[in-house]
């Protein structure tokens, strides 16, 4: 996937006139981008649009217009676009009560470290007598997780890689509200990703859930592969 350069960058003015159809187009974007693990977890999947879609909304905000400060801009997001055999995302921690985020933001320290990619052995769509990919029991709810120690051995692991920042958590023993990661495949994974079911694992000590790939989001995915 291509880096954002400046000539991509529409000015002020002429982005004052199109943001309320950019905003619109960006929402239905970002809605099949992204995917909730748990209730306090919500990943976005980044790419070229969502990318200068942020830049063109902090140069709107900060009012920047200076070429120098506006290169600064697009060198700090380029950081997060995926590039060959990988997929970029943005991890936001979602705590609206004040009193549980202060209980929890010291408990979930380092949790960027414990974000996976599962990719399954197999199709499931196309396998009628595949065992369910989670072995749900009765006591999950009591443990406050969704049974991920009890999924199918997957063909493919890959860890999440978080950038430098994420490295503040240990030492303020606080996580940051929103992490930047990204997964690294190799060419056999990108196929096994195209055709397998995939999910989303968190596996943290102090949370402890998944999510499965919808199709719509696979696609979405996999078309970011191939850039």
């Amino acid at each position: 996937m291509r880096k954002i350069e400046l000539k991509d960058i529409v000015n002020i003015y002429e982005y004052e006139k199109q943001r309320e159809q950019r905003i619109k187009d960006m929402l239905q974007l970002k809605e099949r981008r992204r995917i909730h693990i748990g209730d306090k977890l919500l990943i976005t999947f980044e790419n070229f649009k969502t990318l200068l879609f942020q830049i063109q909304e902090m140069l709107r905000a900060e009012r920047i217009v200076s070429e120098e400060k506006i290169q600064e801009e697009i060198d700090v997001y380029n950081e997060l676009m995926p590039q060959k055999n990988e997929l970029s995302f943005t991890l936001f921690i979602e705590i609206p009560d004040d009193e549980e985020r202060k209980k929890l933001i010291p408990k979930l320290v380092g949790i960027h470290d414990f974000v996976a990619l599962y990719i399954m052995e197999q199709s499931r769509e196309n396998n009628q007598h595949a065992a369910p990919l989670l072995q749900h029991h009765d006591d999950d709810a009591e443990e406050g997780n969704n049974g991920i120690d009890k999924i199918d051995k997957p063909a493919a692991v890959i860890k999440g890689t978080a950038d430098k920042q994420s490295a503040l958590d240990y030492k303020t023993n606080r996580t940051q509200m929103v992490h930047f990661l990204k997964f690294h495949f190799n060419e056999d994974e990108i196929k096994q990703f195209e055709f397998g079911e995939s999910l989303i694992v968190v596996n943290h000590p102090e949370y402890n859930y998944s999510a499965v790939i919808e199709p719509q989001l696979k696609r979405e995915l996999s078309d970011d592969l191939l850039q």
